[in-house]
């Protein structure tokens, strides 16, 4: 068992939890484990592993005095670099609602779009609420809404953002 299937059960408390929590606490597992890394200074799994080996061959070939090797060998790990933050720097998917983004679901047989302009926590409250617009399909303006229940809702923002 990994630390992070470790993690998770724990936090399940050994009891099967909703979807929204189970997607509740991979998301904060991530963004630990995003904290962590950013703590260690690496920007992506395995960069220091890739540092060292690529130490390790250096040492060997610059005793030789390859330099053509070695110029060969720091052109390829930028590559490999870049290849693995491609790879491995992915923005966390968010776990609520994010302002500025629109989102949209079926609701009773038709697309509800909800355009996200706040989202806070309410005095007393142990959870966020999103507020911003809803629009329906047969209304012609946006419409006030709030809604702190994230479930079936698609990012369908246009600008990349979502």
């Amino acid at each position: 068992m990994t630390a992070r299937d470790a993690l998770f059960l724990l936090a399940m408390d050994g009891k099967p939890q909703s979807e929204d929590v189970q997607q509740a606490v991979t998301g904060a597992i991530d963004a630990h484990r995003a904290e962590v890394l950013a703590r260690d200074g690496q920007a992506y799994d395995g960069q220091l592993a890739m540092a060292v080996g690529l130490i390790r061959v250096l040492r060997v070939v610059a005793r030789d005095h390859d330099m053509t090797e070695v110029r060969r060998l720091l052109t390829q790990h930028v590559l490999d670099e870049q290849a693995a933050r491609a790879d491995n720097i992915k923005p966390p998917t968010p776990s609520f609602f994010q302002p500025g983004h629109v989102y949209a679901r079926e609701s009773h047989g038709r697309r509800v779009e909800f355009d996200v302009r706040l989202v806070d926590t309410g005095p007393g409250q142990s959870f966020p609420t999103a507020f911003g617009f809803r629009q329906v399909p047969e209304s012609r303006a946006p419409l006030p809404y709030d809604c702190d229940d994230f479930t079936g809702w698609d990012d369908v923002t246009e600008d990349g953002a979502g």
